[in-house]
């Protein structure tokens, strides 16, 4: 198989279908890889919360990269090699902000979401996830310590030009429409595959990272073959090394055992 690679990829509309799933299939071929002595890790937005009913994802991946890259966990352990989170002041000062300005904010924990305005699209993820916030109305209600990051959906304009405007040190990333991510400065998801290279003492050009989206983009300059599957944003395919030839919904990581890890794949 030659040298051992790290497999690095997102998951919601690159190896996720477009009910969340996973299929059997691209499992299958997922432990092929990590029998044949590769790494398999995910490298997502998600949070670990997003994952609680997700389990089974982690029967195919050996680390996982959270929180587009300020976490990276190894799996069988459970054990976090990385973390990184914002600046308790600079919490205090957004969250601040927010509260003065009646803007939503969502703080991102390790127990959860925290949440300082409940809407309609809340409710509604709740009902679908059972994931229950914690609701705050001030920065003491949180221990500012650990906070890992936040979300903004019916406000991020104004929360963006505040970032902006106060050179707050925090970085945000367009996670699909109408969402941003904002984390720590210079955390992204390439740093963290980068980190996670690093640590296990893989060479960037045998790095594999896959997405879909213009968040996945520099990670996939970055690695020494980044691919996009079929149905990915164009301006990423365009900066690809690889292009799958089936969509999100098809099992692209098939195509990336097959042509790229050479497994005998149909």
């Amino acid at each position: 198989m030659g040298n051992r690679k790290l497999l690095a990829m997102d998951l919601d509309g690159t190896i996720l279908d477009s009910n969340g799933q996973l299929h059997e299939q691209s499992i299958q071929a997922l432990n092929e890889l990590r029998k044949a002595g590769h790494v398999v890790s995910y490298a997502t937005g998600r949070r670990e919360y997003d994952m609680v009913n997700f389990q089974y994802l982690y029967d195919c991946t050996d680390y996982v990269i959270l929180n587009t890259g300020s976490i990276i966990e190894h799996r069988p352990s459970k054990e976090r090699s990385y973390e990184v989170f914002v600046e308790p002041e600079t919490a205090r000062r957004l969250i601040d902000a927010c509260n003065a300005n009646e803007w939503q904010l969502y703080v991102i924990i390790a127990e959860g979401f925290c949440l300082n305005i409940i809407t309609e699209g809340v409710a509604e993820y709740i009902g679908r996830t059972g994931v229950q916030p914690i609701l705050y109305t001030k920065p003491e209600d949180l221990d500012l310590t650990r906070i890992e990051g936040f979300m903004t959906a019916r406000d991020s304009d104004a929360i963006l030009q505040y970032i902006r405007e106060n050179d707050l040190p925090l970085d945000f990333f367009n996670s699909e429409p109408g969402c941003y991510d904002v984390i720590p400065r210079g955390v992204s998801k390439w740093n963290g595959v980068k980190t996670l290279a690093g640590l296990l003492n893989i060479p960037l050009e045998d790095v594999v990272t896959m997405g879909n989206w213009l968040n996945d983009m520099e990670m996939v300059e970055g690695a020494g073959t980044g691919v996009a599957v079929a149905d990915a944003a164009p301006e990423l395919k365009a900066a690809a090394d690889y292009v799958t030839q089936r969509t999100h919904d098809e099992d692209p990581v098939l195509d990336v055992c097959r042509d790229i890890f050479k497994l005998q794949i149909e």
